[in-house]
């Protein structure tokens, strides 16, 4: 997996998800048709389109600071952080 993806998962891993976030992580990225081993930041508006949909099943109320973390990935790649 490459940085960007560890970074997803680590976000997750750190809410409630907890140990689901490798299974939510590849699941949703397979569904949406991206490669959860080379994950690109242009590639996360997808990933989060899935995620939005499945993770209040396992954060409720804190699914937006998850998606909220996750978007602040993709600025921070796109950054060069």
């Amino acid at each position: 997996m490459n940085s960007l993806g560890m970074k997803i998962v680590k976000v997750m891993q750190e809410s409630p998800v907890g140990n689901m976030s490798i299974f939510l992580y590849t699941k949703q990225c397979q569904d949406a048709g991206i490669n959860p081993e080379y994950i690109r930041p242009e590639q996360i508006p997808m990933l989060i389109q899935r995620l939005e949909e499945v993770l209040p099943y396992f954060a409720g109320r804190r699914t937006t600071e998850i998606i909220d973390r996750i978007n602040k990935l993709t600025n921070d790649s796109a950054q060069g952080r």
